[in-house]
Protein backbone atom coordinates (compact mmCIF):
# COMPACT_ATOMS: atom_id res chain seq x y z
CA UNK A 1 0.00 0.00 0.00
CA UNK A 2 1.55 3.29 -1.06
CA UNK A 3 1.37 6.20 1.41
CA UNK A 4 -0.14 8.30 -1.39
CA UNK A 5 -3.27 6.18 -1.69
CA UNK A 6 -5.35 6.18 1.51
CA UNK A 7 -7.70 3.27 2.02
CA UNK A 8 -11.36 3.95 1.41
CA UNK A 9 -12.09 4.09 5.16
CA UNK A 10 -9.61 6.94 5.67
CA UNK A 11 -12.12 9.61 6.59
CA UNK A 12 -9.88 12.73 6.68
CA UNK A 13 -9.14 12.23 2.98
CA UNK A 14 -12.86 12.09 2.25
CA UNK A 15 -13.59 15.26 4.20
CA UNK A 16 -10.51 17.03 2.84
CA UNK A 17 -11.80 16.43 -0.67
CA UNK A 18 -15.34 17.59 0.01
CA UNK A 19 -15.06 20.10 2.89
CA UNK A 20 -11.38 21.05 3.22
CA UNK A 21 -11.83 24.00 5.59
CA UNK A 22 -14.02 22.12 8.06
CA UNK A 23 -12.37 21.79 11.51
CA UNK A 24 -11.06 18.29 12.14
CA UNK A 25 -9.40 19.04 15.48
CA UNK A 26 -9.90 21.91 17.89
CA UNK A 27 -7.34 21.91 20.69
CA UNK A 28 -7.89 22.98 24.29
CA UNK A 29 -5.91 26.13 23.49
CA UNK A 30 -8.27 26.89 20.59
CA UNK A 31 -5.97 25.92 17.73
CA UNK A 32 -7.95 24.64 14.77
CA UNK A 33 -6.66 22.00 12.36
CA UNK A 34 -8.78 21.63 9.23
CA UNK A 35 -9.37 18.39 7.38
CA UNK A 36 -7.16 19.68 4.56
CA UNK A 37 -4.34 20.32 7.03
CA UNK A 38 -4.85 16.97 8.73
CA UNK A 39 -4.81 15.22 5.37
CA UNK A 40 -1.67 17.02 4.17
CA UNK A 41 0.26 16.49 7.39
CA UNK A 42 -0.69 12.85 7.80
CA UNK A 43 0.27 12.21 4.18
CA UNK A 44 3.62 13.94 4.73
CA UNK A 45 4.33 11.73 7.74
CA UNK A 46 3.31 8.60 5.82
CA UNK A 47 5.66 9.52 3.00
CA UNK A 48 8.52 10.22 5.43
CA UNK A 49 8.04 6.85 7.13
CA UNK A 50 7.87 5.11 3.74
CA UNK A 51 11.12 6.85 2.73
CA UNK A 52 12.72 5.50 5.93
CA UNK A 53 11.81 1.95 4.90
CA UNK A 54 8.75 1.30 7.03
CA UNK A 55 6.17 -0.92 5.36
CA UNK A 56 2.68 -2.18 6.22
CA UNK A 57 2.81 -4.39 9.28
CA UNK A 58 5.82 -2.65 10.86
CA UNK A 59 5.27 -1.35 14.38
CA UNK A 60 5.63 2.21 15.71
CA UNK A 61 5.47 3.34 19.34
CA UNK A 62 4.06 6.83 19.92
CA UNK A 63 4.79 8.90 23.03
CA UNK A 64 3.15 12.29 22.45
CA UNK A 65 0.68 14.48 24.31
CA UNK A 66 -2.96 14.17 23.34
CA UNK A 67 -2.92 17.19 21.03
CA UNK A 68 -3.22 17.96 17.33
CA UNK A 69 0.05 16.10 16.62
CA UNK A 70 -1.45 12.89 17.97
CA UNK A 71 -4.22 12.99 15.38
CA UNK A 72 -1.84 13.71 12.53
CA UNK A 73 0.46 10.91 13.63
CA UNK A 74 -2.33 8.36 14.05
CA UNK A 75 -3.85 9.07 10.63
CA UNK A 76 -0.38 9.02 9.02
CA UNK A 77 0.32 5.63 10.58
CA UNK A 78 -3.10 4.27 9.62
CA UNK A 79 -2.77 5.38 6.02
CA UNK A 80 0.62 3.60 5.90
CA UNK A 81 -0.76 0.31 7.18
CA UNK A 82 1.53 0.45 10.20
CA UNK A 83 0.72 -0.99 13.59
CA UNK A 84 1.11 1.45 16.43
CA UNK A 85 1.05 1.56 20.20
CA UNK A 86 0.15 4.77 22.00
CA UNK A 87 2.18 5.02 25.21
CA UNK A 88 0.79 6.89 28.20
CA UNK A 89 2.79 10.08 28.72
CA UNK A 90 2.28 9.98 32.49
CA UNK A 91 4.40 6.85 32.92
CA UNK A 92 7.95 6.87 34.21
CA UNK A 93 10.62 6.47 31.53
CA UNK A 94 11.29 2.88 32.61
CA UNK A 95 7.62 1.95 32.32
CA UNK A 96 7.20 3.63 28.93
CA UNK A 97 10.41 2.01 27.66
CA UNK A 98 9.12 -1.40 28.72
CA UNK A 99 5.99 -0.88 26.58
CA UNK A 100 8.01 0.37 23.61
CA UNK A 101 10.31 -2.66 23.78
CA UNK A 102 7.48 -5.12 24.45
CA UNK A 103 5.39 -4.04 21.46
CA UNK A 104 8.30 -4.66 19.09
CA UNK A 105 8.42 -1.14 17.70
CA UNK A 106 11.00 -0.42 15.01
CA UNK A 107 10.25 3.28 15.31
CA UNK A 108 9.59 5.65 18.19
CA UNK A 109 7.76 8.93 17.68
CA UNK A 110 8.02 11.38 20.57
CA UNK A 111 7.39 15.03 21.26
CA UNK A 112 9.77 17.85 22.14
CA UNK A 113 7.18 18.80 24.77
CA UNK A 114 8.12 15.55 26.53
CA UNK A 115 11.88 15.79 26.02
CA UNK A 116 12.93 14.34 29.41
CA UNK A 117 10.57 11.36 29.07
CA UNK A 118 11.53 10.89 25.40
CA UNK A 119 15.24 10.90 26.24
CA UNK A 120 14.70 8.33 29.00
CA UNK A 121 12.69 6.06 26.73
CA UNK A 122 15.17 6.37 23.86
CA UNK A 123 18.10 5.53 26.15
CA UNK A 124 16.38 2.33 27.29
CA UNK A 125 15.23 1.06 23.89
CA UNK A 126 18.39 0.33 21.88
CA UNK A 127 16.53 -1.99 19.46
CA UNK A 128 14.43 0.89 18.09
CA UNK A 129 15.92 1.70 14.68
CA UNK A 130 14.33 5.08 13.99
CA UNK A 131 13.46 7.88 16.41
CA UNK A 132 11.40 10.88 15.35
CA UNK A 133 10.46 13.93 17.40
CA UNK A 134 7.58 16.27 16.59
Amino acid sequence: MSPDAPPSHFRPATYAASDADRPAVITASGRVVTFAQLEARSCKLAQALWAQGLRPGDHVAVVVPNDEWAHEIVFGLQRSGLYYTMVNTHLAAEEAAYIVADCGARTLITSSALAPLAAGVAAQTPDVELRLMV
